[in-house]
């Protein structure tokens, strides 16, 4: 994780020319523009990045989005985590909002943007179409419509409690927050209101060919045929936010359990690998 670099950085090549690094999380870098962040793609690491994680960036353009994942080529996961949403501008970028996102390598992307805007119907335009044939799981608690959710494996129905009902209402309200629960709680709703709309109906007669039973199978959200995993589960068990950050690595953290209905017990010291953050 690099977090010291500026724009000067950018320009003078002291990261483009960094031999054959594979992994690399940008964070919280005050003065680097789109415009730096996008000659990743142009330089030798464009060539050897499998792994590529920005934070708190504020990227504004989509275009720079679109650049990195057509340019590396051997870009297997993808990460970005920032409050606004980018977006392409009107003209210049007209051309590239039409040809919209793609990558034959990418496995694996977390789009956590917490005003969601247009970027993730983007997004799950891009994987409707089939421009992301080697995705295999996604991350995306801005997913606030379920658009990602419904081109994806179903995933499994969880119980709701009042307690979630009570979080789900604290958090409905015009501000954004970060919580990753509540984006589990509303990929929840999302399942029950599917199962309320009839897929089908079953009609069972007797021997006089009378009606004796009908029943409504109930729909899903998802698809059954889709290869992509719908993943809200955090990298660090417990963890409210979905992205593992420094703080988690920097400190052993304790892990609960809870038994038999009992309140929670200390299972032991959760002490987290550094290379978790790449």
């Amino acid at each position: 994780m690099l977090s010291g670099l500026g724009k000067r950085d950018f320009h003078n090549g002291t990261l483009l020319s960094l031999p054959g690094l594979r992994s690399l999380r940008l964070e919280d870098l005050a003065g680097v523009t789109d415009q730096g962040i996008e000659q990743l793609a142009y330089g030798r690491l464009s060539l050897s990045l499998e792994r590529l994680c920005l934070v708190g960036l504020e990227l504004t353009s989509l275009r720079v989005v679109q650049v990195l994942l057509a340019n590396m080529c051997r870009l297997k996961r993808f990460t970005m985590v920032q409050k606004t949403s980018p977006g392409f501008r009107p003209g210049l970028e007209s051309a590239s909002a039409l040809k919209g996102l793609g990558s034959r390598t990418l496995q694996y992307l977390h789009w956590d943007v917490l005003v969601a805007g247009s970027a993730t119907t983007l997004i799950a335009n891009t994987i409707a179409s089939g421009r992301l044939p080697a995705l295999r799981k996604v991350k995306v608690p801005c997913d606030y419509d379920g658009a990602i959710q419904a081109l994806c494996r179903p995933i499994a129905h969880e119980a709701l409690n009042a307690i979630d009902l009570e979080l789900l209402e604290r958090f409905n309200n015009e501000r954004y927050e970060r919580f990753l629960r509540v984006s589990q709680i509303q990929a929840q709703l999302r399942i029950r209101e599917s199962r309320q709309q009839p897929s089908f109906n079953v009609v069972v007669h007797d021997e006089n060919e009378r009606v004796s039973a009908t029943h409504v199978i109930g729909s899903y959200i998802g698809s059954m045929e889709s290869g992509i995993e719908y993943s809200l589960e955090p990298d660090v068990e417990g963890s409210h936010y979905a992205l593992v950050d420094f703080s988690d690595v920097a400190a052993p953290s304790w892990v609960y359990e809870t038994m038999n209905e009992m309140e929670r017990s200390v299972r032991g010291e959760q002490v987290l690998d550094v290379r978790m953050l790449f």
